[in-house]
C-alpha cells in the first residue's frame, strides 16, 4: 500500500513540473515576437525652455562690473549673445539699452517695467561682466634642470595667462518688471602666451557661455540613446 501512495505522488510532481515547463514556454514565445518600443528616456524629446512663453528678447549691454580699457566688454557680450540667439530663437531678438545705461542684473521691477514700456510677451536677457586676467607660471617639462625640479635657477618655468569670464544673468519679464531666472555662468580660458590679449581670450569664452546659457532659454531636441 505505501508504494503506491509513493508512486502516486511521483506522477502528481512529475505532472506539475511539465505544466510549469509548458506555461514558461509560452511566455517566453510570446515576449520574442512582441515588437520592440523606445521607453520613454530613449525617445528623443525636447528639453522645457524659458523663452517658449515670450516672443520677443531684447538684449541691452551688460554692465561691467569692472571696466576693462579699450575692450567695451558689455556691449561685446551682448552683441554675441543677440547675434547667436537669432538663429535658434522662434521669436525676435532686439538689441536696445535703456537711456539710463546699462541695467545689469537689477532686480528692481520699476526699472524694469519703465524700460520695457510694458511690452506684453517681451522679456529682457541682461547681466553683470567681469573679466578677470592674471599671469601664472608653470613648470617646463621639457627645461627642468637634472638635479631636480627645485633648483631651477631661472630655468624650468613657462608663463601664462588665465581668463575668468564671470556674468551673473537675469531674465526679466517686460511687462511685470519680474525677474524670471537668474543664474552665474563662469568660464575659465588659459593662453601659453604670456602677452595674451584681453581681446582675443574673450573670442574664445563667450562660446562656452553660450553652451552654458541656451539650453536654458531656447528649446533644444534631446539625442536619443546611443547616438
Amino acid at each position: 500500500m505505501a508504494k503506491r501512495i509513493v508512486c502516486g505522488t511521483s506522477q502528481v510532481s512529475k505532472g506539475r513540473a511539465g505544466g510549469f515547463l509548458v506555461i514558461l514556454a509560452a511566455l517566453l514565445a510570446g515576449c520574442a515576437g512582441a515588437p520592440e518600443f523606445p521607453t520613454a528616456a530613449e525617445a528623443p524629446a525636447a528639453h522645457p525652455a524659458l523663452l517658449d512663453r515670450f516672443e520677443e528678447v531684447i538684449v541691452p549691454d551688460f554692465a561691467e562690473a569692472a571696466v576693462v580699457p579699450d575692450l567695451g566688454l558689455g556691449r561685446r557680450i551682448a552683441d554675441y549673445l543677440a547675434g547667436e540667439m537669432r538663429g535658434v530663437f522662434k521669436g525676435r531678438v532686439t538689441r536696445r539699452t535703456p537711456p539710463d545705461g546699462p541695467p545689469g542684473a537689477s532686480s528692481d521691477r520699476d526699472l524694469w517695467r519703465t524700460a520695457g514700456a510694458a511690452a506684453v510677451s517681451t522679456a529682457f536677457l541682461s547681466g553683470t561682466a567681469r573679466l578677470a586676467e592674471q599671469a601664472q607660471k608653470a613648470l617646463n617639462e621639457a627645461d627642468i634642470p637634472k638635479d631636480g625640479p627645485f633648483k631651477l635657477d631661472g630655468r624650468g618655468l613657462l608663463e601664462r595667462k588665465r581668463f575668468v569670464l564671470t556674468i551673473d544673468f537675469v531674465l526679466v519679464e517686460a511687462a511685470t518688471g519680474e525677474v524670471v531666472w537668474k543664474n552665474v555662468i563662469q568660464a575659465t580660458w588659459i593662453s601659453s602666451y604670456a602677452e595674451e590679449t584681453a581681446e582675443f581670450a574673450l573670442t574664445d569664452l563667450l562660446p562656452t557661455v553660450k553652451a552654458k546659457l541656451f539650453p536654458a532659454l531656447v528649446r533644444t531636441p534631446r539625442p536619443a540613446r546611443g547616438s
